[in-house]
């Protein structure tokens, strides 16, 4: 396979919806010209599909396509691998996975896909019974409770989903990733989290040290950027990625941030909380 059609093939399986190509192009960074004389080919090998946009199309990636499914497969494989710091805890999910038939998908994402220095890994396992592998963050959840939550658009499923890489799959995941991702958040998920975001700063007030409320202050803020992410459809970033991509969608959430990680004194930090406590 040509490289440009990797590429292509690349950036289109990681956005879930159609693209026109010159959105592909801007997402792949490559030129226009070049998808545009590409995407035709692809449709016709079977690993994009189209539909009528204006005089032209757009086009999204085939995920009932055999070859589509096994291409990004391994095009997450490989990506995973070419990180030497995961290649052995890659080697343990795998491992595990062959022991455990109930696993049917595995994907990783979070911090540990762009940097070395993480805590954890986070882990999406879906299996019809409860997992528990030693040194992972996991995200566990049942086919019937992934449907679930993926229909009514909770954010750290659709996180995984938009930023991860698929490790394993057993015939589930791909079925429900030919579907627009993410889907639009529901008014349940917004309720609890913004009754989250209230519980959250109450507990906040109770703090006596004011570096660990200064801490739960930006978790909050990001928390609350993570819901405009998913209130605005757009795939909530990683974590060294969220902060720049939070500036581009919302500058005055980006600035409280920002604005709290510069505060240094007790005094400072309580007078900056009060007076914007009512706006959060």
């Amino acid at each position: 396979m040509k490289k440009t059609d990797q590429t292509v093939l690349e950036t289109c399986s990681g956005l879930y919806k159609f693209l026109s190509s010159s959105e592909i192009a801007k997402a792949s960074g490559l030129k226009y010209v070049t998808v545009s004389q590409r995407v035709g080919s692809l449709e016709k090998q079977g690993f994009l599909v189209s539909e009528k946009y204006g005089k032209g199309k757009r086009y999204r990636f085939n995920f009932d396509f055999d070859p589509a499914r096994k291409f990004r497969l391994f095009s997450d494989s490989m990506q995973l691998y070419s990180k030497e710091y995961l290649k052995k805890h890659l080697d343990k999910l795998l491992e595990f996975s062959r022991k455990d038939i109930n696993i049917v998908s595995i994907v990783i994402y979070g911090s540990s896909l762009d940097t070395e220095k993480f805590n954890d890994i986070d882990v999406l396992i879906i299996s019809v019974e409860k997992v528990e592998i030693e040194g992972f963050d996991i995200f566990n959840l049942t086919p019937d409770s992934f449907r679930k939550l993926l229909s009514i658009g909770e954010i750290r499923l659709q996180a995984a989903l938009s930023n991860g890489k698929i490790l394993l799959d057993r015939d589930f995941l791909f079925s429900y990733l030919k579907h627009d991702v993410p889907v639009p958040l529901s008014d349940e998920i917004a309720a609890a989290i913004n009754k989250k975001i209230k519980e959250e700063l109450a507990f906040l007030e109770q703090e006596k040290d004011f570096r660990a409320a200064k801490k739960r202050l930006i978790e909050i803020l990001q928390l609350k950027g993570s819901l405009l992410f998913s209130r605005n459809r757009w795939p909530v970033p990683s974590r060294p990625n969220f902060l720049a991509k939070l500036k581009t969608l919302d500058k005055n959430i980006y600035g409280l941030i920002e604005k709290t990680e510069n505060l240094n004194s007790k005094e400072s930090f309580w007078k900056f909380y009060y007076n914007i406590k009512d706006s959060i």
